[in-house]
């Protein structure tokens, strides 16, 4: 395999998971949460999150509401994080898309919640 695919594979992963957990720690902290804890709690789920993807697979492993065509509950998230956290915004869209791709692998998907969920992770 050709070193940079995998190297970007891997930074992708490792380094965009804390670059996750830190975006999702400051979220926490701006509402009122200890750093501490929530860098801890957000870091159990992310490990159950690596368990199931790992005795799962993909696409299966995939949760949360863009799995469940939930476009309302991607709303009230897309409104709180453009008004408070817009680089943050950016980011949940970019991963939106890809976990919609994912959830529509699974077949799964009602297709009007599939557009309204496409409409709202548009790049802004």
């Amino acid at each position: 395999m050709p070193s940079a695919p995998y190297h970007a594979a891997a930074a992708l992963t490792a380094n965009g998971a804390v670059g996750l957990i830190g975006a999702a720690t400051d979220l926490l902290v701006a509402a009122g949460a200890p750093r501490g804890a929530s860098v801890r709690a957000l870091g159990k789920l992310l490990g159950t999150v690596v368990a199931n993807v790992l005795e799962l697979g993909l696409p299966v492993a995939l949760t949360g509401p863009i799995r469940r065509g939930d476009p309302e509950t991607v709303r009230r998230h897309l409104e709180l994080l453009d008004a408070e956290a817009p680089e943050i915004a950016r980011l949940y869209r970019v991963g939106g898309r890809q976990q919609l791709r994912m959830a529509a692998e699974l077949g799964e998907l009602d297709p009007t919640a599939r557009r309204r969920l496409q409409r709202l992770l548009r790049s802004t």
